[in-house]
């Protein structure tokens, strides 16, 4: 309710509210198989998003970790 009220603002009083949104969507083949996946690297290129959609997740551990590695490398919790 309290979403569909704030984005009905938005629409109807367009030039209030502006921002950029970085969106992406990786597919980080087999992340979380014990695949020695760099998780500073992808870290990294994570950082770079405000929304980032991973796909091809085999364990929910490894959601976790590159989490906990992309707060230390921003320094956002």
């Amino acid at each position: 309710m309290l979403a569909r009220g704030f984005l009905s603002l938005m629409v109807a009083i367009p030039g209030l509210v502006q921002a950029d949104v970085l969106i992406g969507s990786w597919n980080i083949k087999h992340l979380g198989w014990n695949n020695d996946k760099a998780f500073g690297q992808v870290a990294h290129v994570a950082n770079h998003f405000d929304l980032l959609a991973v796909q091809e997740l085999m364990d929910t551990s490894a959601l976790a970790r590159l989490e906990r590695e992309v707060e230390a490398l921003s320094g956002e919790a």
